[in-house]
């Protein structure tokens, strides 16, 4: 690991879905990889389907 975890070397991904949202945190490794820190995924029912010019 790359030191203790901070808010200052952590990543974060977020994918937004039509049915879920997920994310991943992790922190960066000496070797250049990323060791994962947590998943959460909740359900997700906030958008209706719609072209990106409808917006």
């Amino acid at each position: 690991m790359a030191g203790s975890p901070n808010a200052s070397n952590m990543v974060v991904g977020l994918d937004i879905g039509t049915s879920k949202v997920v994310a991943i945190v992790g922190q960066p490794t000496d070797d250049g990889g990323i060791e994962i820190a947590g998943i959460g995924s909740h359900p997700f029912a906030g958008y209706e389907a719609r072209r990106r010019d409808q917006y």
